[in-house]
């Protein structure tokens, strides 16, 4: 470090690759410790590993959810989250960065209720719920099926957001098959 700041530079190596890498701030006349923040082959490809994404998924079923009234479905196993920004106690994703996150959840339900009208799926944000409602209909108890959603949601760093199921009408004996529910996101833009 020439002084007391940040630092990033642009490197190419042999096989026409560009590094883009930045450093915290440091000491004058201290060391660089370099991260690479993203690479562009020499085929155009651009991967950008510090780029917040997260998978994640259930590590059991949710079984007799309650009927009216939205209720957290329990995402708490990670397969990837870069940057470590979703809290499997919370069931929570906080954006690290405000910009456009795309955000996708898959939900599987067993046992539907023969007096439920429909179920709904939500992913809730600070800014905006963004929701799919599945009609069932009479006479369809103890079928099962799967919803999805996604969208590109608005965030501010530390906004947050989780999934939600709403079942209205019939009886709570309703479940989330952990094995076909997951819920990603990526900050796309």
């Amino acid at each position: 470090y020439k002084a007391t700041d940040e630092a990033s530079r642009i490197v190419m190596d042999s096989s026409g690759k560009f590094y883009f890498d930045v450093a915290a701030s440091g000491t004058a006349n201290g060391a660089i410790s370099w991260t690479n923040a993203m690479t562009i082959d020499n085929s155009g490809r651009v991967t950008m590993p510090a780029q917040p994404a997260f998978g994640v998924g259930m590590s059991a079923d949710q079984d007799n959810f309650a009927v009216y009234g939205t209720r957290t479905v329990l995402f708490d196993t990670e397969r990837y989250d870069v940057g470590s920004n979703f809290n499997t106690g919370t069931y929570t994703f906080t954006a690290p960065i405000t910009g456009k996150y795309t955000l996708s959840t898959c939900l599987q339900v067993d046992n539907w209720q023969g007096g439920a009208n429909w179920y709904g799926i939500h992913i809730i944000t600070s800014n905006k719920t963004y929701f799919y409602y599945h009609h069932v209909g009479a006479g369809s108890s103890n079928n099962s099926g799967g919803f999805s959603i996604a969208f590109v949601a608005d965030m501010d760093a530390n906004d947050t957001a989780y999934v939600g199921i709403y079942q209205h009408g019939g009886g709570s004996t309703s479940d989330l098959i952990y094995t076909g529910c997951h819920f990603s996101g990526v900050l796309s833009a």
